[in-house]
This record gives structure tokens, C-alpha cells and sequence, in this order.
């Protein structure tokens, strides 16, 4: 991951913490200043063997309770030190990166587990000497037989997702007979780019994806509903484009790589996706101007950890009276 996705990740969580919003993501812990190193080194390894060799990211600094207290970075190096010496034979691999929010600072910290089970001296005398920590919810606890079974089975890995393109836009729906029976509907389309990290299909059931979005403040969080995967529609200008310059009958496949039915999506290379989903909130009038958060999961199956996206959209009109869109904001395009 570059130091400029650790720190758009570390960002987007403290937003949330300081919105009162919390955080969902079971790869983030916060921490309000250097715990002791025994302590940390048994939590670290605890959240690095549950999460299936997916980065996890801790963030020095935020309290959630009461925001953002700073990290002093000059007491890293010797706190690292500490916790890595804590380590039997091999300890996570870390990146730390000192991120500015506003007028302080707090210290990412994304550890790489992908060489678990990472093992622990537990440093009391006797006949336990060491010990495999495990992380369930928020609590640690010792592994059993079949979380280390768990780490050491081969599975397929959550493919990697680059999101390129993003809208939603709402609609006022009649919902009975009454004079204020109207509700906001509200449509997502996301498209994005999937690539293997394997040489398995990958398949991604439309029961297992989630899609939620809020607008800070004016709508709370929404789950939508009836999430589509499909490869996107070809571009009908685009196909008239390669007709003239080539020949009358090319037909142009929608995805040599992608395919999917009513119920999933098979990917069997790298390709662009499709989603689409619709949510119901309250009416909302005027409609405000502010962006729109959005969060997705998708969990392949045969992997143990989902595919996270997280993002925002803002509001735009192509010409005046215009129904609004929102757009996603920094989208990456492919060629």
C-alpha cells in the first residue's frame, strides 16, 4: 500500500471519529497514546492473525471520545523496539507515517500480516512461556485449534478494487395514499476495476455485498437495497466509433473476463464491474449540497476478509433546472 493510500485510509477515519460517527472497519484501532509494549505487542499480534493477511492499520493519537490528543513521534523508534522484542522468532513488518490533521498530528501505523500466525513471549515464568493470541470482536483472546487451522488453510485472497467512476441521484416515490407519503429513493452506480490476486475465479454473491451511504447530519445511515453486479454496458458511442474505423459487423463483448447472473458476479481476470443498488430515506427538501459518504463491502467467496470501499460524491448539475447528480470525487480512470 503507498504512503499516500495509508494516509487517505488514516484521514477518512479520524473524520469519523471526530463526527461522532465511530468506525466500522475491523482493520482500524485507535489509540490514544503509546501503550506499554507487552501489552501492545499481544493486541498487535492478536489483530494480525484474524485478519487473514489483510493490512491493519492503527492510528496513535485519537481518542474517541474526545478527538485528536497528537502523537509524539520522537518516542516511536524506542516504543517499536519494545513491542517487536515482545515477538517470538518474527514480529509484523510495519510502515508508520506521521499524518498532519489540522493543527496536531497522529502516527498511522499499518502492519503487514501476511506471514501469520505471529507468536508472543508471554513473559511470566512457568510452563506457558509463549502464547498465539487471538482477536474476536474487541476482546483478545488465546487461539484455539481452529483459528490457527483458519490461518494455516490456503485460501483465496480478497481481490484488489479500484473504484473509477461513481454517481447517485434521487427521485421523489409515492408511497400511499396520503398527502405526505412521499419518500427520497435514492440510486447508486459504481463501476471499478478487479484484479486476482490468484489464479482462482473469484465469486462475489449479490447477498454478500453492502452498500450503505449518509449524508452527514441531513440523512443517516442507509442500507440500500437490490445490489446488481454485472460488467458495465458498452458505450453505444464508442462502439459506433470502432464500426466505422474497423468494420460494420464488429460486435464488441461487454467482457472477455467478467460475467455474472441474477444472483452473482464470476470473475475469472482482471475486468471492469458494475454495481447497482437503491436505498429509501426521508423526503429532504431543498436537497442540500453536501456530499454524500458511502460505504461498500463485498465478501468474495472462499476468502475470509471482505473488500472494503469507502468514498464520497458530490453534488453537481449539468445545466440550470437539471434533476442534481452526485459524482464521485477523485476518481481513478483506466485507459
Amino acid at each position: 500500500m503507498r504512503i499516500a493510500d495509508i494516509e487517505a485510509w488514516t484521514l477518512r477515519e479520524v473524520d469519523r471519529v471526530l463526527r461522532g460517527s465511530g468506525h466500522e472497519d475491523a482493520r482500524v484501532e485507535f489509540k490514544s497514546s503509546f501503550i506499554p509494549p507487552d501489552k501492545a505487542a499481544r493486541l498487535i499480534a492478536a489483530h494480525a492473525n484474524a485478519a487473514f493477511g489483510e493490512p491493519v492499520l492503527w492510528i496513535i493519537g485519537v481518542d474517541e471520545e474526545n478527538g485528536i490528543v497528537g502523537a509524539p513521534r520522537e518516542e516511536l523508534a524506542d516504543w517499536l523496539n519494545a513491542v517487536q522484542s515482545r515477538f517470538d522468532e518474527y514480529a509484523p513488518d510495519v510502515t508508520e507515517v506521521l499524518v498532519p490533521v489540522g493543527d496536531q498530528a497522529v502516527m498511522a501505523l499499518l502492519w503487514n500480516t501476511s506471514r501469520a500466525p505471529f507468536v508472543v513471549k508471554t513473559g511470566t515464568p512457568g510452563a506457558v512461556t509463549h502464547e498465539v493470541p487471538w482477536r474476536d470482536g474487541t476482546r483478545t483472546r488465546t487461539a484455539r485449534r481452529s483459528d490457527l487451522i483458519r490461518i494455516l488453510q490456503p485460501r483465496s485472497k480478497a481481490p484488489e478494487i479500484e473504484l473509477f467512476e461513481g454517481s447517485a441521484r434521487y427521485e421523489v416515490e409515492h408511497t400511499g395514499p396520503g398527502q405526505h407519503d412521499y419518500r427520497h429513493k435514492w440510486m447508486f452506480a459504481l463501476n471499478f476495476y478487479v484484479v486476482p490476486r490468484g489464479s482462482e475465479q473469484i465469486v462475489i454473491p449479490r447477498h454478500r455485498c453492502l452498500l450503505t451511504f449518509e449524508m452527514p447530519e441531513v440523512i443517516p445511515r442507509t442500507r440500500t437495497n437490490r445490489i446488481r453486479l454485472a460488467p458495465p454496458e458498452p458505450e453505444k458511442h464508442g462502439l459506433d466509433i470502432f464500426r466505422v474505423a474497423f468494420r460494420e459487423d464488429l460486435e464488441l463483448k461487454q467482457s472477455l473476463t467478467v460475467r455474472a447472473s441474477r444472483f452473482e458476479a464470476f470473475i475469472d481476470g482482471p475486468g471492469r464491474l458494475a454495481l447497482t443498488a437503491f436505498g429509501f430515506a426521508p423526503i429532504v427538501e431543498p436537497v442540500p449540497d453536501q456530499a454524500i459518504e458511502f460505504h461498500l463491502m463485498m465478501w468474495p467467496t472462499l476468502t475470509d476478509s471482505p473488500v472494503e470501499l469507502r468514498g464520497h460524491m458530490r453534488k453537481r448539475e449539468l445545466y440550470p433546472g437539471a434533476q442534481p447528480e452526485w459524482m464521485l470525487v477523485n476518481p481513478v480512470y483506466f485507459p
